[in-house]
C-alpha cells in the first residue's frame, strides 16, 4: 500500500513540476520577476461610462510612471496569461449577416508603453500613442497569429475590423497599426 501511494504521489509531483516548467516557457520574454501588478475596480456610481474610466486611467498613468525606480508603466485590462475579453468581429469588405459565421477574437485593452513594459516585441508598425482610442481614432496591434488568421497571405497593416457587443451592435472601425510577437493570454 505504501509503495502504491508513494508511486501515485511521485507521479502527481512529476506532472506538477512538468506543468510548472512548461508554464515558465510560455511567455519567456515577459520579465515576471520584475513586474508589479494591481487590479483596480472602479465604483460604477462614480465612473458611469467609458469616458469617465478613460479620464481616471489617463490621470493614473503619469503618476505610475513617476514612481521612483519604475522604469516602465502601463495599464491593461488583463495581465499576460490572466485572460482576455472575447468578442465577435467583422472584417472590412467581408460583411457577414449571420452572426454565427463571424470570427471571434480575444483582446486586451492597453495603454501606450505596454509592449515595452512587458517586453513584448513589436514586429511591425507602432505602439499605441496618446490619441489612440479617442473618438474616430480606434486602432489595434494584433499578434502575429491573429494577423495571419484574419488576413492570410496579406499585409494586415492598415486593414480594418470592428467588434460586435453581446447585443449584436457593431463598434466603429478599428485600424491595424502594428503586429506584435505572439503571447499566450489565456
Amino acid at each position: 500500500f505504501q509503495f502504491a501511494l508513494t508511486l501515485v504521489l511521485l507521479t502527481g509531483a512529476g506532472i506538477f513540476i512538468h506543468g510548472l516548467l512548461n508554464s515558465l516557457t510560455v511567455n519567456p520574454f515577459i520579465p515576471a520577476t520584475q513586474l508589479t501588478t494591481a487590479r483596480i475596480q472602479l465604483p460604477e456610481e462614480r465612473y458611469k461610462d467609458a469616458d469617465a474610466h478613460r479620464r481616471f486611467f489617463d490621470q493614473l498613468l503619469p503618476r505610475l510612471r513617476s514612481i521612483p525606480g519604475a522604469s516602465h508603466a502601463a495599464i491593461a485590462s488583463d495581465a499576460p496569461g490572466l485572460g482576455a475579453a472575447r468578442q465577435q468581429i467583422e472584417l472590412e469588405h467581408l460583411p457577414t449577416t449571420n452572426p454565427a459565421q463571424r470570427p471571434w477574437i480575444s483582446f486586451v485593452a492597453q495603454s501606450p508603453g505596454y509592449f515595452d513594459t512587458v517586453h513584448l516585441p513589436l514586429l511591425r508598425g507602432r505602439d499605441f500613442n496618446e490619441i489612440d482610442g479617442s473618438a474616430h481614432h480606434e486602432v489595434a496591434v494584433l499578434t502575429r497569429n491573429a494577423a495571419t488568421r484574419l488576413w492570410p497571405g496579406q499585409n494586415p497593416m492598415g486593414k480594418r475590423f470592428r467588434l460586435f457587443d453581446d447585443k449584436n451592435k457593431p463598434t466603429g472601425w478599428i485600424t491595424v497599426v502594428g503586429i506584435s510577437a505572439d503571447v499566450v493570454q489565456e
